[in-house]
């Protein structure tokens, strides 16, 4: 880093201080990837570069992963997300977010959103296939696109079947409702003929 400020090549100070960060988490230190990755952030911000942005952010997700810090993990794949739709950039590494935010959204019972990131990988594949010929290959066999639309018809028939439920738990709630309606309306029915029945009573008892 110190060299290429002393070769003025300033602008490519991210460049290195990210490369540090992915050999950090290569050697599996994490903690030390993510306070370069933090450093890698603050440069971009005077250079103004998207991508490290998008890497970084990815990168960090993948970090706090290794580290079991999952609301972090989230937290910068949301990011990343989100800055990859801004921006209109893909990254292979994107699907690595996609697939952990899948995951945790059917876990969660989320069976929307995770269709969502499931999309989300075909869509990239797509668009990895259009501009990196080559990479997409290794793409296309670590998220291969059949079981992918397989994963999805899951999904589909998993949020169906949870429709169905939701409406049939409506449905026998309001039935539910309804019968205790009419047992209310019963009971104060009995319960007036009872009082008219005393009150008629009563002179006979004098």
């Amino acid at each position: 880093i110190t060299t290429t400020k002393t070769l003025l090549f300033d602008e490519l100070e991210v460049f290195f201080v990210y490369s540090e960060a992915v050999n950090l988490y290569d050697q599996a230190q994490y903690n030390e990837s993510i306070t370069y990755l933090h450093q890698a952030l603050a440069l971009e911000k005077t250079y103004k570069n998207k991508n490290i942005q998008l890497s970084a952010y990815v990168l960090l997700g993948k970090n706090h992963l290794q580290l079991a810090q999952y609301q972090q993990t989230s937290n910068y794949f949301l990011k990343a997300d989100s800055l990859s739709i801004a921006t209109l950039t893909v990254l292979p590494d994107l699907n690595e977010g996609y697939t952990y935010l899948a995951n945790k959204a059917k876990e969660e019972g989320k069976f929307d959103e995770k269709l969502y990131y499931l999309n989300k990988i075909i869509n990239n594949n797509s668009l990895l296939d259009k501009q990196y010929k080559q990479l997409s290959n290794k793409v296309y066999k670590e998220y291969d696109n059949k079981k992918l639309l397989f994963s999805i018809q899951e999904s589909e028939k998993s949020l169906a079947e949870q429709h169905k439920i939701q409406h049939y738990v409506e449905w026998i709630a309001s039935i539910i409702i309804g019968i205790s309606i009419l047992l209310i309306s019963f009971v104060s029915y009995k319960n007036q003929q009872l009082r008219r029945k005393t009150r008629a009573s009563m002179p006979l008892l004098n």
